[in-house]
């Protein structure tokens, strides 16, 4: 295994850490959050080493300067790359990412129902029939659900795609891709 691959399997472990606390009992707890947050910001170190080690292992291996020039040229023209590099740049600069956090909760009542029918049928003479008819007895409900579901965002980028482990997980697969073709051309 390369190094860079290494540092790429340490990147997915952070990743994966992230999901393991936004799915865990403690998800939206103050330890659940802080946890969340340690685990993208060690995400965010490790994805950027990536290159780094990229361009220190394979340094020496002719063909690599040219290659990782037009590699380079790409990332900085993605938007996503590029923010989470600069995400990267404030947490290990200036202060830990805060991510925006919201908690959904919904609840699902059950309900029996049970049914019954009285008829009374007066005929002209005056009598009554009576009849009724009862539905078996209704079992006890079920008890009430809960269900909570944290999700966190980048507060900075549009509402409609800034959901973090989503942005985290295609950042991974476009480093999975460069890394793949670095090694494809670049080892023996």
């Amino acid at each position: 295994m390369t190094n860079t691959r290494d540092k790429l399997n340490e990147a997915i472990f952070c990743l994966n850490l992230m999901k393991e606390v936004l799915h865990g009992l403690n998800a939206t707890t103050e330890p659940g959050r802080d946890n969340f947050r340690h685990a993208l910001n060690l995400f965010l170190s490790s994805a950027r080493s990536i290159t780094w080690i990229m361009k220190s292992e394979f340094d020496k291996v002719p063909g690599l300067e040219s290659w990782y020039s037009a590699q380079e040229t790409q990332m900085r023209s993605d938007n996503t790359m590029r923010f989470l590099l600069e995400q990267r740049n404030i947490s290990l600069k200036q202060r830990p990412i805060q991510p925006q956090g919201i908690t959904k909760v919904s609840f699902t009542e059950y309900l029996t129902v049970s049914s019954s029918l009285s008829i009374v049928v007066t005929h002209a003479d005056g009598t009554e029939e009576k009849s009724e008819s009862r539905s078996e007895p209704s079992p006890l409900p079920k008890p009430t659900e809960v269900a909570i579901e944290q999700s966190w965002y980048f507060s900075e980028l549009p509402e409609d795609s800034n959901e973090v482990v989503a942005i985290c997980e295609a950042h991974i697969t476009k480093l999975e891709q460069l890394v793949s073709e670095c090694e494809s051309k670049f080892t023996n």
